[in-house]
């Protein structure tokens, strides 16, 4: 399936193969993203309990994920407001299907 807009052609089967691909990249790390990802829920977790801001939060994910699993500021950040890639891919996908 393909859609028109303006003068770009947008291949959903081909975005969904590439989404695919970069899933099945991530999967491929295995318990590393699973493991970063608990790290990063229990990090947050304890951080908004005791009150603090979420870019305090993303500081502490990427201090305390970055050595382990290689965490980058901007999936720190993501993981502090409670995000996940898969959810970004999701709302996406959602959206091409949806126009």
């Amino acid at each position: 399936m393909s859609r028109q807009r303006g003068n770009q052609s947008i291949g959903l089967d081909n975005q969904r193969d590439l989404t695919r691909s970069h899933a099945e990249q991530q999967a491929g790390q295995g318990t590393d993203a699973y493991s970063e990802l608990v790290a990063a829920r229990r990090i947050r977790a304890q951080a908004l309990g005791a009150g603090r801001s979420v870019a305090a939060v993303a500081a502490d994910i990427h201090k305390r994920c970055r050595p382990a699993f290689g965490t980058t500021r901007i999936r720190a950040y993501r993981l502090a407001h409670g995000i996940a890639l898969t959810d970004v891919v999701e709302q996406v996908r959602a959206w091409y299907e949806h126009e």
